[in-house]
C-alpha cells in the first residue's frame, strides 16, 4: 500500500535488502508472534519495526532506543546502518540509554536532558571537552555516556559520598543534585551554540509518494485480515 511507485519485483528486493541490512535473514520466515505463538526475539522484533519504516525511504526517522534488547554486535550494526542513511541526506533522530563507546561514536550529535531541561547540545565528539571547560572531566578510559548519566542522576552523588566514606542525608544529596542540574543549565544557556548542516544534501523524494485506488487498498487490508 505505500510502495506504489514501484513494482512487486522492485518491492521484493527492497524488502529482501532491508532484512539483510538489518541482521533479519535467518528468521526472514518466522511469525512476529504474540502472546500465544513465540515467534521471532524481542531484538529481532524491533528490528523489524525499522525495517517496515525504512522500506519506503522516508527523509526524517524517529527512533525510540533503536537498541534496547540487542547485544552489542548487532546494536553497533544497526546504529551504523543509520548513520550511513544520515550520510545520504536523511535525517535521524533517536533517544538512546548508554549506548557502548563505539556506538556513542556513530552520533553526529548529542542532546542530553535532565528532567525536562536541555544541559548539553551539540557535537557528540566534542561534549567531552565542554564538560572538562564546566568542572566535570571524564575519566580516563571511561566511556562518556556513562560518566554522562552518574553525574546526572542523585545515585551519582550518593556513590560519591560512599566512596569517599562521608555521611549524607538524603535532603543533603537531593540539595546538591539540584545545584548541579541548575549549573548545568545555567552554563548551557550561556553557551551560543550554531549547528550547521552535517550533510547538505538533498534527499530525493520519498517512494511512498503516490495513490493506491481503494479497491487495492481493499484487497491488501482484506488478505491481511484474513491472515490474520
Amino acid at each position: 500500500m505505500r510502495l506504489v511507485n514501484l513494482t512487486p519485483e522492485e518491492r521484493k528486493l527492497r524488502v529482501e535488502e532491508i532484512i539483510e541490512v538489518l541482521g533479519l535473514t535467518k528468521c526472514a520466515d518466522t511469525y512476529v508472534g504474540n502472546a500465544i505463538i513465540r515467534g521471532v526475539s524481542g531484538g529481532e522484533k524491533k528490528r523489524t519495526s525499522i525495517g517496515v519504516e525504512l522500506l519506503i525511504n522516508p527523509s526524517i526517522i524517529f527512533l525510540d532506543e533503536p537498541t534496547t534488547g540487542l547485544d552489542s554486535t548487532t546494536a553497533l550494526h544497526v546504529i551504523s546502518f543509520l548513520n550511513k542513511m544520515a550520510k545520504a541526506g536523511r535525517t535521524i533522530v533517536s533517544t538512546i540509554h548508554q549506548p557502548s563507546s563505539e556506538i556513542f561514536a556513530e552520533f553526529d550529535r548529542l542532546m542530553i536532558m535532565v528532567q525536562g531541561n536541555i544541559v548539553y547540545q551539540g557535537s557528540s565528539k566534542l561534549s567531552p571537552v565542554y564538560f572538562k571547560d564546566i568542572g566535570f572531566p571524564i575519566p580516563p578510559n571511561s566511556n562518556p555516556t556513562d560518566f554522562y548519566m552518574r553525574i546526572m542522576n542523585k545515585e551519582g552523588i550518593t556513590l560519591k559520598y560512599i566512596e569517599d566514606g562521608q555521611e549524607y542525608t538524603e535532603e543533603q544529596v537531593k540539595r546538591e543534585f539540584q545545584e548541579r542540574i541548575n549549573f548545568f543549565i545555567g552554563k548551557y544557556k550561556e553557551q551560543n551554540l550554531v549547528f550547521p548542516p552535517v550533510v547538505a544534501q538533498k534527499l530525493g523524494e520519498s517512494d511512498s509518494q503516490g495513490f493506491l485506488p481503494f479497491c487495492g487498498q481493499f484487497s491488501h487490508i482484506f488478505v491481511r485480515s484474513v491472515k490474520n
